[in-house]
């Protein structure tokens, strides 16, 4: 698990992966151990996030079935590049990892 684990979440939508077309459930955390945010603060990155994850798609583990924004667009001293953290779920709902979603194009499928 994450060391700031996701307790709660709302569904943002989907997306269609390109190469496999799998669908992938998009949702964001509305609580963690950590914090807690109002569910309206997502509704405004549906698009956002759909698109990248759709850029990002080789960057997902395989077996991914949804992912889970956690945190908003940021850098990170491990990671300069713009992004969004999401984690990753299987079909049984185990989490699968973190990952980072560039949000700038220059940084997405690297």
């Amino acid at each position: 698990m994450p060391p700031n684990k996701i307790l709660n979440k709302k569904l943002m939508g989907s997306i269609r992966l390109a190469a496999t077309q799998e669908k992938v459930t998009v949702s964001f955390a509305t609580k963690t151990e950590l914090w807690t945010r109002p569910e309206s603060v997502g509704n405004s990155w549906k698009q956002e996030v759909e698109q990248i994850t759709a850029a990002n798609e080789s960057l997902l583990p395989k077996g991914t079935v949804e992912i889970c924004v956690r945190e908003s667009e940021h850098t990170s001293p491990s990671d300069q590049r713009s992004h969004i953290t999401a984690g990753t779920y299987d079909a049984d709902n185990n989490y699968l990892g973190t990952f980072h979603l560039p949000t700038k194009k220059k940084d997405q499928e690297k």
